[in-house]
């Protein structure tokens, strides 16, 4: 009986990581070589009251047909894998930034053996810190490609209080915040050149 039991024990505990015998491979993930599908992102930064410590954009993508991918041993959901590619920005003047993304950067495959994944760009994030906060505006996927604007609002008072660890993600509706929270805004817009 102990034997037994320790054997479920040991199958058991190798399922979480390699499902007795039978391993979840991490992919290699390969860029497109000739991608196509390339925008141009314009951040605007407007009324921030006060510099930012560090500015860093990524663009964030993930596979859209998750039956490409096994489940996982032990819980049986489906994890797809995703990743983040650092978009350069050079600055243009002000406070506007400029850089470029690719809706097709990275590179459809059979990672596992159960159909191509196919992969999406998810959105463009600025990570503005300062101090000991994050503010992570978003241009989201479908207002990339209809190039259709998109603008987060922060409270100039969060900002000014940034001493506490925390992430503040803004408001799409300046309306929700009062005149004395001293709003600021970013504003990201696209434009398609397509190749």
């Amino acid at each position: 009986m102990k034997k037994r039991t320790m054997a479920v024990l040991i199958c058991s505990s190798a399922l979480i990581t390699n499902a007795c015998g039978s391993p979840m491979k991490n992919p290699d993930i390969k860029q497109n070589p000739a991608p196509k599908k390339r925008y141009e992102i314009t951040i605007t930064i407007k009324d921030a009251p006060g510099p930012f410590d560090s500015m860093r954009t990524l663009a964030q993508y993930d596979i859209e047909n998750d039956r490409c991918v096994p489940l996982t041993p032990g819980s049986g959901a489906t994890i797809a894998p995703d990743k983040e590619v650092d978009v350069a920005l050079t600055h243009v003047g002000g406070n506007v930034y400029r850089g470029e993304v690719y809706t097709d950067l990275l590179q459809d495959a059979d990672y596992y053996g159960l159909g191509v994944c196919h992969w999406k760009l998810t959105g463009v994030s600025m990570y503005l810190q300062h101090k000991k906060l994050t503010m992570p505006p978003t241009i989201w996927h479908d207002n990339i490609v209809a190039q259709k604007p998109e603008t987060t609002y922060f409270s100039g008072l969060s900002y000014s209080q940034a001493n506490t660890e925390r992430v503040d993600t803004g408001v799409p509706d300046p309306s929700a915040m009062h005149k004395s929270d001293a709003v600021f805004s970013v504003t990201f817009e696209s434009k398609e050149h397509i190749q």
